[in-house]
């Protein structure tokens, strides 16, 4: 019961987040929609306690049957977003400004020098984890 009820609150909140539309994922790369961010630690979370999407299918492709649970939960929990997104598109989402100000225009910078300044500085920060991991 424990993995329905987080495969349900999960799979709510993975479609909420709409991770898979390209606006979503570019605006992650672009650090103005931070969606993706929020669903991973999401998943660790639900990771920490039970299944979480990915590592349910895969649970239940090895025989864990307990994973069935956590993918009726994820089900459940799309399916009870897509009947009442409607009404949480005219209540709940018109709160708040989403998107409305990115990193660069809080820096005072224009976005082609933000991106010149900031892809070296992400691309550094991959080597240098890479770097770690190799030393392990």
């Amino acid at each position: 019961m424990l993995g329905l009820l987080f495969g349900v609150v999960f799979g709510f909140l993975l479609q909420k987040g709409g991770v898979a539309k390209y606006e979503v994922l570019m605006g992650q790369f672009f650090l103005t929609d931070f969606a993706v961010i929020r669903v991973m630690l999401t998943a660790i979370i639900v990771g920490m306690l039970g299944y979480c999407p990915g590592t349910g299918v895969a649970a239940l492709g090895q025989g864990n049957y307990d994973a069935i649970a956590g993918i009726l939960g994820i089900m459940a929990g799309s399916y009870f977003y897509a009947e009442t997104s409607a009404y949480i598109s005219s209540t709940i989402q018109r709160i708040g400004n989403r998107g409305g100000i990115m990193l660069p225009d809080l820096l005072g910078m224009r976005l082609a020098v933000f991106l010149a300044l900031f892809v070296p500085l992400l691309v550094l920060g991959l080597l240098v984890i890479a770097q770690l991991a190799r030393g392990r």
